[in-house]
């Protein structure tokens, strides 16, 4: 008998103390929360201490950089979904051969190898963004169209330091196939890996822009839709309506593939000897 006393004493003790542990484990998050100033009722850090500068910012010494866009106008538009925002006619479907409307003289300096049905969807190493952040800072988009058109993009940027920035990004996007297809077929595969860091010294006097940019994009040629017999009128011209049947109708090319890999190293710097007048 003697042994069961004190466990139903320590019982009868572990009731009277066991309201208070459970009251105390519910105040505590609330008292650590109310010692920490202005943390949940201010916000610090946000669009307004982010900045953006591009390479041409720091040629023309314009070092102060601009705010970040928050809107959301134009995403519906597919112009709006890569980095080329020109207008330009392609081949009717996303990662297709594109080509711009209007003419526009070519501004770089070297040989060029004149591929650039592409372009449209490759990032330019000389106008990709930079950050000057107080906070780490992370870009990221979703578009999902309702014909298998998919974009994604995440971007991840912060300060180490004072003077120094870097970031990291990725970018894929993918479409289904229109001609020829069977179902849910994939037509379009590119992706997009980046770094970029740039550093200024403390008096602002020297400057540099440095970038490793990769994309690879993967696109079939199906060559156009090949005539059929029942496609003819009896005088060889093409039947009216008789090229819509997208998924049923045959191609010209079954096996031919384009591919565009592209890999650059860009470092800018700038270094001012005299005072700004």
């Amino acid at each position: 008998m003697s042994d069961l006393l004190v466990p139903l004493a320590s019982f009868r003790f572990l009731y009277r103390v066991l309201p208070a542990l459970l009251l105390g484990l519910l105040l505590w998050p609330a008292l650590g929360r109310a010692q920490v100033l202005d943390d949940s009722t201010k916000v610090i850090y946000g669009a307004k201490t982010t900045r953006v500068l591009y390479e041409a910012d720091i040629l023309r010494e314009q070092y102060e950089g601009r705010l970040i866009d928050t809107t959301l106008t134009n995403q519906m538009r597919d112009r709006y979904w890569f980095h080329d925002t020109t207008f330009q006619q392609d081949l009717g479907n996303v990662g297709t051969a594109s080509r711009r409307l209007l003419w526009e003289a070519d501004n770089g300096i070297g040989a060029r190898y004149g591929r650039n049905v592409f372009d449209k969807y490759a990032r330019n190493s000389a106008t990709i963004p930079y950050y000057d952040t107080r906070s780490p800072f992370t870009f990221f988009r979703f578009i999902q169209s309702a014909v298998g058109e998919q974009v994604f993009e995440l971007s991840y940027s912060r300060s180490l330091g004072k003077n120094l920035n870097v970031g990291l990004a990725y970018e894929r996007f993918a479409s289904r196939k229109v001609l020829a297809a069977s179902r849910r077929e994939n037509f379009t595969e590119h992706s997009n890996v980046l770094f970029f860091a740039r550093y200024q010294t403390t008096d602002e006097r020297y400057h540099a822009l440095f970038n490793i940019n990769t994309a690879r994009h993967r696109i079939p040629e199906q060559g156009g839709i090949r005539y059929g017999a029942s496609d003819t009128l009896a005088t060889g011209e093409p039947r009216p309506g008789s090229l819509f049947g997208y998924e049923l109708e045959d191609v010209n090319l079954s096996w031919a593939l384009n591919a565009d890999d592209r890999d650059e190293v860009r470092l800018v710097q700038t270094l001012r000897l005299l005072g700004r007048a």
